[in-house]
């Protein structure tokens, strides 16, 4: 694939200097869905000399070594990973094989994909971090709402607004519920839980 996806170009570009590797992935992960899990490293170190040739303060040469020092292989998320100063929340890459990395573990990439549902986002998600695997999203259990809507726009396809759509909706039938501390990135939870 040799075009490039003009909304990954024009958001990495606006973050300038605050454009962290894991941020590039994110968004590559998010605006092109091919070749299986992930984004393949390659094409990461793409978008860094496009960014580059554009003027936009990027170090191609540093990209592979900064992916290097985050990847882990855990099938999991990994407690490294509520650590983070990221937009997103996650410093952590997953290696998901192939030479492929992403923002999101594997166990993630093998029982959501294709998925739509956020009620199965949650159950998932819950279930893997116990419901206490971030460092964002306030102070009690569950999943930080950003964590959620990320997962459902890389791995079910989902657009952002659909996603909050979704949950908008869920909570109104109260399938869904947040934490009570008025966090702007609540922690949502299945109301039975």
């Amino acid at each position: 694939m040799s075009q490039f996806n003009e909304h990954v170009l024009e958001e990495a570009g606006s973050r300038g200097e605050k454009l962290l590797v894991d941020d590039l992935v994110l968004l590559i992960e998010r605006h092109e869905r091919e070749g299986g899990p992930g984004v393949a490293i390659d094409r990461v170190e793409a978008y860094a000399e496009k960014l580059a040739a554009q003027d936009a303060p990027v170090k191609p040469d540093k990209v592979r070594p900064a992916i290097e020092e985050r990847l882990t292989d855990a099938e999991t998320w990994s407690a490294d990973a509520a650590a983070s100063g990221t937009w997103f929340g996650s410093g952590t890459l997953y290696d998901v094989g192939n030479g492929r990395v992403s923002t999101l573990p594997s166990r993630w990439h093998r029982e959501l994909t294709g998925t739509r549902d956020l009620t199965r986002y949650l159950e998932v998600i819950l279930d893997d971090t116990h419901g206490n695997g971030f460092d964002s999203g306030g102070t009690d259990g569950g999943v930080p709402e950003t964590v959620l809507v990320h997962a459902a726009t890389v791995l079910g396809g989902l657009g952002q607004g659909q996603a909050r759509e979704q949950l908008a909706d869920l909570h109104e039938r109260s399938v869904v519920t947040e934490s009570a501390d008025q966090h702007p990135n609540a922690r949502i939870h299945l109301t039975d839980d």
